[in-house]
């Protein structure tokens, strides 16, 4: 029995991530800068809301880039495993091929009971 990966369509879906993940760390990071300018805008008197402000999108700040960084991990680890797969698949052909090989090179000698390899 063999199994297959199709490493081209893999291949394809990964460079869309990577693509998407691109539009998400700019996403993040203009949504950063759009918060920054908000809190930058806000009157002297609205210290309160600043700290609001500050205090909801800290975590956010924190985790955006994080988040991004992570899904571009997840993608080179499927690469990585889909590379290893096709590796394993691969060696698991070429030993099957022997033992097919190596058991169409055995013959029989009849009449003994005996078999010769």
């Amino acid at each position: 029995m063999r199994y297959s990966v199709d490493a081209t369509g893999v291949a394809d879906v990964m460079s869309d991530v990577s693509a998407h993940l691109d539009d998400v760390i700019e996403a993040v990071a203009q949504t950063l800068i759009a918060v920054d300018d908000a809190i930058a805008s806000l009157r002297p008197d609205a210290s309160d809301v600043r700290k609001v402000l500050v205090s909801v999108f800290s975590t956010r700040r924190r985790s955006g880039p994080g988040m991004a960084s992570y899904a571009g991990d997840v993608a080179r680890r499927v690469q990585d495993a889909t590379l290893a797969y096709i590796a394993g698949d691969d060696e698991m052909a070429v030993q099957t091929d022997a033992v097919a090989k190596s058991t169409a090179e055995t013959s029989y000698r009849r009449g003994s009971g005996s078999v010769v390899f």
